[in-house]
C-alpha cells in the first residue's frame, strides 16, 4: 500500500498523540481546561520551511510540518497533535486521494508553552 508520493505505512514510525480540548474537574470540584489525549497513532513527520506570509494586513506563519497518518475521521483543527515534548497546531488535513487510506496534515509547531495537557 502506497501513497503520498511513494509513503507506505511501513514509513509511519512516529508515534503521535492526538490531543482533544475539554475541561477536567480537579480537587475540589473545580473545572479546568487542558488537552487530553483522544488518540495516538503511527505518523510521518517531514520538517517543511519556515516562512512569514503576509496578506494585506493579516500576518501569519505558513505550516511548519507535513504530517502523515492512516486515515482518521476524528481529526478537527481544534485539535493539537503532539510528537514527544513538541506540540503542533493543525492548519488543514485532506484524505489523501479521496481513497480513506491516508491523511495529511498541514501544522505548525507551537512552544510547549502555549500546550497544557493532563
Amino acid at each position: 500500500m502506497s501513497c503520498c508520493g511513494g509513503l507506505s505505512a511501513s514509513k509511519l514510525r512516529n508515534k503521535i498523540d492526538i490531543l482533544t480540548y475539554t475541561q477536567v474537574r480537579a480537587s475540589g470540584g473545580i473545572f479546568t481546561d487542558t488537552w487530553v489525549v483522544e488518540d495516538t497513532v503511527w505518523s510521518s513527520i517531514v520538517p517543511k520551511n519556515r516562512r512569514f506570509v503576509i496578506k494585506g494586513e493579516d500576518k501569519h506563519l505558513e505550516p511548519t510540518h507535513e504530517i502523515t497518518m492512516r486515515y482518521n475521521t476524528n481529526l478537527t483543527v481544534e485539535k493539537r497533535i503532539r510528537y514527544g515534548s513538541r506540540y503542533f497546531f493543525i492548519d488543514s488535513f485532506i484524505n489523501v486521494d479521496e481513497r480513506d487510506k491516508f491523511t495529511k496534515v498541514l501544522a505548525r509547531e507551537a512552544s510547549e508553552a502555549s500546550v497544557t495537557v493532563s
